[in-house]
């Protein structure tokens, strides 16, 4: 199928996990989209601080607790 000359990858959103094995099947290289917000990309970065710093995982006693390493953004 992937014979076409036109077609060269497939892209999709990176919710859509069964893709992967669609481009596998078609023998295509995938391109992964993220069409989330800015507000989920900064959590997805800020999770690797959260685990340094023992913030993961959460307790329940620091549910409340500040991030004084990420503050609120006015």
């Amino acid at each position: 199928m992937s014979e076409d000359p036109n077609i060269v990858c497939l892209i999709s959103d990176s919710i859509l996990h069964f893709t992967k094995a669609v481009a596998d099947s078609l023998n295509l290289p995938r391109r992964v989209l993220r069409t989330g917000g800015v507000s989920s990309c900064l959590a997805y970065a800020a999770i690797p601080l959260l685990q340094n710093k023992a913030y993961f995982p959460i307790q329940e006693s620091r549910l409340e607790e500040a991030v004084e390493e990420l503050p609120p953004q006015n």
